[in-house]
């Protein structure tokens, strides 16, 4: 029987993720909502004038023509920034995000 951690600290570079979307794009909504990312870089922008945390998540999967996705500086990779209030759930591997989200799913 696998135990499933449920309280982890903050995601991490390398971790995988689900993530909320607040585009206005359903298509887009609906591909970050329903695919698990990976994180490549975290921007810890804390300073004076910003308090927050920049999640750069690439897909492997991404359909052709999806807008909404930048080249992460300039390596050629296409990442979507996100702030630490979008994480849905994370996790070392896919199947650990998964189950995180299902656990998510069903918890009251």
């Amino acid at each position: 029987m696998k135990h499933l951690k449920l309280y982890d600290n903050e995601p991490e570079i390398g971790d995988y993720v689900i993530m909320k979307s607040t585009s206005i794009s359903k298509v887009l909504k609906s591909f970050i909502e329903n695919n698990i990312g990976k994180i490549i870089d975290i921007d810890n922008n804390l300073d004076e004038m910003r308090n927050f945390v920049t999640y750069f998540v690439t897909y492997d999967n991404m359909p052709e023509g999806l807008n909404g996705f930048d080249e992460y500086r300039e390596t050629g990779i296409l990442t979507r920034e996100f702030g630490a209030y979008q994480v849905v759930a994370f996790g070392k591997t896919k199947e650990d995000v998964k189950r995180k989200k299902e656990y998510n799913k069903f918890r009251l």
